[in-house]
């Protein structure tokens, strides 16, 4: 697990198929669940090269993830990650 990812701040993407057309051949989202067993489904929105999922965890703790994906390689991917509390002055519309 990487270092501790401050609240509010997004670096934990998830990266689509660079291959195919991904407009038309590839639906990719993933569920992540906090501490609190709370879920969260988020779908993955389109970037100049592919698809990608961004997700802002909304309390700190270890967050899990599952993909589901119609792309095999993706499809069913796990993880986990670490949220810090936001440092003094940083709040969700701050970002």
């Amino acid at each position: 697990m990487r270092s501790p990812t401050e609240q509010w701040v997004s670096p934990n993407e998830i990266d689509g198929p660079s291959h195919g057309n991904p407009f038309v051949d590839v639906e990719l989202s993933a569920e992540f669940t906090g501490v609190d067993a709370r879920t969260w489904r988020w779908a993955a929105s389109m970037t100049a090269q592919n698809l990608r999922i961004r997700f802002q965890a909304p309390s700190a703790g270890t967050w899990t993830y599952v993909t589901t994906s119609t792309a095999r390689s993706l499809d069913g991917l796990r993880g986990a990650f670490q949220v810090g509390h936001p440092s003094q002055g940083t709040t969700a519309r701050s970002r």
